[in-house]
């Protein structure tokens, strides 16, 4: 709706404006809740600068942020304004300038939190989603991920999930998050929290206001583009820290020594619990294996071997698996000596130990933690 100020707003001038937008949404036929009943629990107002008499407004109201509540379920209702696609005022409590120790000025009373979400290319190599952000927002023009600041009481998670959700169209529930990374660029109280999270391929997308673009870039030419300064410092390779950026790996699987750390029951039947973990595997990859130190892997390719009864368990799509004929540990040393980029799972140490200086390794956790729980059957 674009309306026309009739005189130099005050800032609750445009909620005054949009309020039979409001009612408009809250009384529509799809709306889950009935608009008599319902309680007004808080009011915060951003304006970003004054509205000048002589400038349209254009209003938008949406709902968001649908979460339980101890007298029932609580949502956000939001009203923003802009001018020519410039954003002016909005309705919420999460919006508005922090100035940081390092002299800079970054969006978000309460932080703010962004998604950084891969996808196989078809050769099972990584895609990224990324944001072309629109001229008039911060640092505009740049590249960056799909983001914003987060209210009082969102955590992280909740507001990288709903802020992709409004400016790239990307549905929560396509998603699985796999680990958060929390930065303080200035080494203040402000944070960015980047949300790592995969989808099992590209997604369609559909771009809001705040986005110029949005593309699927294969990883290594994200670093090619005008990146914003935040994230391009997080995806460089440093040393001291970690990267958001990912290492192509074939992930070499032990399944005796994986298996056998987790006591249930697999002594009773080798080749089922041998099969379970095929399939759990068979459901994350490609995809990123976070590591314990922070290392960002991703996994192109599986290899499961096998020994003994474990053998007869019957191959899964997406997983190659190779039944060894006489020691396990010597099969996977064989893989690990071909395989230029492997990381092996498992806790063998005398295995590591004939690990090329090529391979690395990490103990069956960092893999049970990234699976998905047991298929039965």
């Amino acid at each position: 709706m674009r309306v026309q100020p009739v005189r130099p707003t005050a800032a609750d001038l445009p909620h005054v404006l949009g309020f039979g937008l409001q009612l408009q949404l809250m009384t529509g036929g799809d709306f889950p809740f009935p608009l008599l009943g319902l309680i007004h629990i808080r009011n915060r107002i951003t304006q970003r600068r004054e509205i000048h008499v002589d400038e349209p407004l254009t209003l938008r109201v949406h709902a968001t942020g649908l979460e339980a509540h101890e007298r029932g379920s609580r949502f956000d209702l939001i009203t923003e304004a802009t001018v020519d696609c410039e954003p002016v005022w909005r309705r919420d409590d999460r919006d508005g300038w922090v100035h940081c120790a390092d002299g800079q000025r970054r969006w978000g009373r309460f932080g703010a939190a962004g998604l950084l979400l891969r996808a196989p290319a078809p050769d099972a190599s990584a895609l990224v989603l990324l944001q072309h952000r629109a001229a008039w927002t911060p640092e505009g023009r740049r590249w960056g991920l799909p983001g914003g600041a987060r209210t009082s009481e969102d955590d992280a998670v909740t507001a990288a999930l709903r802020e992709a959700r409004e400016e790239a169209g990307v549905e929560p529930e396509a998603l699985r998050v796999v680990a958060q990374r929390a930065d303080h660029p200035a080494d203040d109280g402000w944070s960015y929290t980047t949300v790592i999270a995969d989808a099992a391929a590209p997604r369609p997308l559909q771009a809001n206001h705040e986005s110029a673009e949005l593309r699927w870039v294969p990883e290594p030419a994200v670093a090619t583009l005008p990146l914003h300064p935040d994230f391009a410092a997080s995806w460089k390779f440093a040393a001291g820290r970690s990267s958001l950026r990912t290492r192509p790996t074939t992930l070499l699987v032990d399944a005796a020594n994986v298996v056998g750390s987790v006591p249930d029951g697999w002594w009773r039947d080798r080749a089922g619990a041998a099969q379970r973990l095929l399939r759990r595997c068979a459901a994350t990859v490609p995809g990123t294996l976070p590591l314990a130190d922070g290392e960002l892997r991703w996994v192109q390719r599986c290899i499961v071997v096998l020994e003994g009864a474990a053998s007869a368990a019957h191959d899964v799509d997406g997983v190659e698996v190779i039944r060894a004929r006489g020691s396990g540990d010597d099969t996977l040393a064989e893989i690990a000596d071909r395989e230029p980029e492997s990381l092996l799972i498992s806790a063998d140490r005398g295995l590591r130990s004939r690990l090329p200086p090529t391979a690395t390794s990490a103990g069956p956790g960092v893999l049970l933690d990234r699976l998905p729980q047991p298929v039965t059957g």
